[in-house]
C-alpha cells in the first residue's frame, strides 16, 4: 500500500455501496469497525497474526462482524457468515473502484485471542467477528503473490 491516508468520506461511500449486498431475509447483520490509527492497526494486526510482510504498511483496517441476535434460530446459525462474506466482497470491489486495494484476513482464533481483539477493537459481545480486512491506496506498480486456481472442471458439477 502507498503511505497515504484514506479519507473517511471515501470509506463511508464504499461501506454504503457494500450495504446494498443481499442478506437473508434482508436482516443486514453485518457491522463494520474502521481504524485509521496506525498504532491501533498494528496492535490489532499483531493479535490477528496473519499480516506478516505488510503489517507496518496498512493505513486502513476493517473488522467485519455480524449481530448474533439477528440469527433467528439454529437453522440460521451460519447465515451471518454468509451475509458478511457477501458484504466483504462488495466492500472489496467498491474499494477497488476507488483505487484502494484490500486483503481479507482470516479470523479463526481461540477464545482468549478473540477476547483480546474485542477489547482493543471495541467489538461488542453481541457480535461475532468474521474477518479483518486491510486496505490502502494502490501504487501505480506493485508485485503480489499469484496463486494458482482450480480448473473449472474440478470446481463445478453440472447436472449430477
Amino acid at each position: 500500500y502507498e503511505d497515504k491516508p484514506i479519507p473517511q468520506d471515501v470509506v463511508d461511500e464504499c461501506v454504503r455501496i457494500a450495504s446494498r449486498s443481499p442478506s437473508a431475509c434482508n436482516l443486514q447483520p453485518t457491522r463494520v469497525y474502521v481504524f485509521h490509527d496506525r498504532e491501533k492497526i498494528t496492535g490489532l494486526l499483531g493479535i490477528q497474526a496473519g499480516a506478516r510482510g505488510f503489517l507496518s504498511e496498512v493505513p486502513l483496517l476493517f473488522i467485519l462482524t455480524f449481530e448474533i441476535s439477528l440469527q433467528v434460530g439454529p437453522r440460521s446459525r451460519m447465515q451471518g457468515y454468509t451475509d458478511t462474506g457477501l458484504f466483504a466482497q462488495s466492500l472489496m470491489l467498491a474499494l477497488l473502484e476507488k483505487g484502494i486495494g484490500s486483503c481479507p484476513l482470516n479470523w479463526a482464533q481461540e477464545v482468549h485471542t478473540d477476547v483480546k481483539l474485542r477489547k482493543l477493537g471495541g467489538v461488542k459481545d453481541s457480535e461475532n467477528i468474521v474477518m479483518l480486512m486491510s486496505a490502502g491506496k494502490l501504487p501505480r506498480e506493485f508485485q503480489c503473490a499469484a496463486s494458482s486456481r482450480l480448473p473449472v472442471a474440478q470446481r463445478m458439477t453440472v447436472d449430477p
